[in-house]
Parts: C-alpha cells; structure tokens; sequence
C-alpha cells in the first residue's frame, strides 16, 4: 500500500520519443461500465491545473459510441449545427447518466468538478492547432470530460508534440500511435474547430495513418467516447497495487482506496481510546465499532501525522488487519512502543473492501492516543506445597 505522495509512485507517464512510440505510463482502474472495471491511463499523478491537487485519469479505451451533438432545428440551416462542449448533448450525458451509472456514489464525490482550460494555454502561432482550433476549449463544471487539443499535444502526459500534419498545405500526413485507442477508429475531444459549427474534432485513424487529428459531423453516431476526469488527491487515501510496474515504473495497475464520509465509524460505549490488553502489553485492543457494511478494520501507522491529501508527504510504516476481537500483536508492526506520537503516528480505519480492479472505501483516520505503560503488580496468593520425605523423620 502507498500513499498517494509528491513524489507518487503510481509514477507520470513517459514522454514519447518519437511519433510511433508507444503511449507508456500506469494505469488506474475507477468506475465500472457494463459490468466491467474502467482502466484508465494516469496523465498526471498530482496535478494542481485544475484548482487542487488531482489525479488526472484518461480511459484507456474508447467505452462507447455517441452523437456529439444534436442539429437543433432544420440541418440545412448551417446555425442549427453547434459544436460548443458547454452546450452537447454528449457533455450532458456523460454528467448525468453516464457518471451515474458508471460510478458509486463515493466515486462521484471523490471526482473533481472542473472549470476553465486545465492550464492550457493557447496554441502556438503558425502551427496546424492555432490555425485550426484557435484556442483551446474551457470545461464547464463537469465531473466527466473529453481531453482537449491540447492535452493530447502534452508530451508530459504521454502524447506525442504533433497533430500528425507535418505540412497542411499541401496536406501530408503521419501517424501518430499513442494515441490509438482500443474500441474504434476515431474518439472525440472537446476542442470547437474555428468558425464551423458542422464539425466536432477528435483522433481518428484516416488513410491508414491512425492517431492523427480530424473532425466528423457533430450528429455522427459511430464516434467513440474515451472519457477523462480528476480524482481529487484529498479523497485518496492510498493505492494498491495490482500489476507491479515494470523495472522502469511503468506498466503498474493500481486501484484506490478512497474516503467515504459516510462510514460510521466511532468508540464503543464506555472507552476513552485504545489499550494494552494483556498483563504484559503485548496486544493493543482497539474498540472501535461501525454500522456501515465494513468488511475491514486496519490499523494505519504513518511517519508524520496524517493529512487529507497527504500534503506532508507521509509514509506508511505499518497496515495491518485488526482480528476479530479488534486487537494487535503490536510485535507485528516492528516498532517501539516508545516512539508513539513522535516518531510515528498510528490511526484506525474501517474499510469496505471490494473485488480486484474495483475502488475500496475507508472511513476517515482516527488518530490513536498511545495508551499508558501496562503495570503489573502481583497481589497475595495462596500456594500448594507437596513435601515428601526419604524414611528418616517427619514433615
């Protein structure tokens, strides 16, 4: 288990060397469509562009097919074709039922509503996106999004430096791989191309050069839709790894661990916190309890104290499981009990664990006072003593 830190070792993706790279990076699986996980390609393990530190997460493959937009009124009227992100139908779909049905409701609160460009700026001066495009396109509040022109011209996020038009006059051509996705030929991004209404852009595969930018019809049903979003860094509590990365950091599976509120967790009735619950102090008994569906209580120690987000860089010295009787061998994590609130900081958790490739929930931490010193002073007792003799005199 690692903390989602600074220095994340979920890990950034690689940026291409070349046009017929790769995409190379880690993976995260969130959600689930279609009965079945969502993987995610990790673009940023700790972004603030966004207005907070987020985990910037783009599908891995294209879910589905869908219309960009509605023609709102007669077609032959060129003003009925609109292909503004703020005001499609796909926006609006994938912010309602998409994000309802594809996510749990923890899911939902830990995912970002974001607004404005994601720190893009404007394309630069002379090239195919700032002849084409103009600037990028700003998201609206939305929790679920495409990327824009930009993003995927990012090479900090695994895509290549090209719009796979070397010249645009004459056209030639070249393909562009990372940005080939599983599920189709062609997935949109948000990005309006300037002054045409009829056309919304995206990544197709044209003439055998896949990977490269194009546009379709806004009404065009056979479009794919590969979404993206931010999981906010303060509703994580940690990763878990479930293919490890290879010997250069990437290629690793990870799934998340993320805060649910709504656990109720607290102290049973009639304690004031954790204790040595043996003569010798050997167990700590934590006496917790929770109502929610928890399937888990851990204990969390950590090397500074614990902060949403972890902001401080905390690292995780111990996890383990509490038994049933909500105690610990305290041998077990490997430090000495002298070093509780200096050293190290310990918290209890509940935990509603799921399946492989599917987000965990956890209650928010509850730091634990270090119990006092376990006393044992022996009081009177009564003894039996068997005396037996060899035949010469009495007892």
């Amino acid at each position: 288990f690692n903390l989602l830190e600074k220095e994340d070792l979920i890990g950034n993706p690689k940026a291409p060397e070349d046009k017929d790279a790769a995409w190379t990076g880690n993976y995260v699986y969130f959600g689930n469509y279609n009965g079945s996980p969502i993987k995610f390609r990790v673009l940023a393990s700790d972004t603030d562009v966004y207005g907070e530190d987020t985990l910037l997460l783009d599908s891995d493959k294209i879910l589905f097919d869908s219309v960009f937009n509605t023609i709102k009124g007669d077609p032959s009227d060129i003003n009925n074709w609109d292909n503004d992100w703020a005001d499609s139908d796909i926006r609006t779909l994938l912010n309602d039922t998409f994000l309802t049905d594809s996510f749990t409701g923890t899911e939902i609160n830990s995912i970002k509503n974001c607004s404005g460009t994601g720190g893009n700026s404007a394309y630069a001066a002379g090239t195919y996106e700032e002849d084409y495009f103009g600037v990028p396109t700003a998201l609206a509040d939305d929790k679920i999004f495409f990327l824009d022109a930009g993003d995927i011209l990012n090479p900090d996020y695994g895509y290549f430096n090209s719009a796979g038009y070397p010249t645009w006059d004459p056209w030639t051509y070249e393909s562009v791989k990372n940005r080939v996705k599983e599920g189709g030929d062609f997935w949109w991004m948000r990005t309006e191309k300037k002054g045409d209404g009829e056309y919304a852009n995206g990544i197709a595969t044209e003439g055998g050069n896949p990977g490269i930018f194009s546009a379709a019809q806004i009404c065009a049903p056979d479009c794919g839709v590969a979404p993206a979003l931010n999981v906010k860094q303060s509703s994580i509590l940690f990763s878990t790894e479930i293919v490890a990365p290879d010997s250069d950091g990437y290629n690793g599976e990870y799934k998340l661990t993320v805060i649910d509120e709504s656990i109720d967790f607290k102290m049973l009735d009639g304690f004031e916190g954790a204790f040595w619950s043996s003569e010798t102090g050997a167990f700590l008994e934590v006496p917790y309890k929770s109502t929610s569906g928890v399937t888990t209580y851990a204990l969390l120690i950590l090397d500074k104290e614990y902060a949403a987000g972890n902001t401080n860089g905390a690292k995780i010295l111990y996890y383990g499981n509490l038994t049933e009787a909500n105690n610990l061998l305290w041998s077990e994590t490997g430090l000495d009990k002298a070093g509780w609130g200096t050293e190290y900081f310990v918290y209890t958790i509940a935990e509603i664990r799921n399946a492989d490739s599917t987000t965990d929930y956890s209650s928010v931490p509850i730091k634990l006072d270090k119990p006092a010193d376990v006393v044992y002073e022996p009081g009177p007792a009564d003894y039996a003593i068997n005396v037996t003799t060899d035949g010469n005199g009495t007892a």
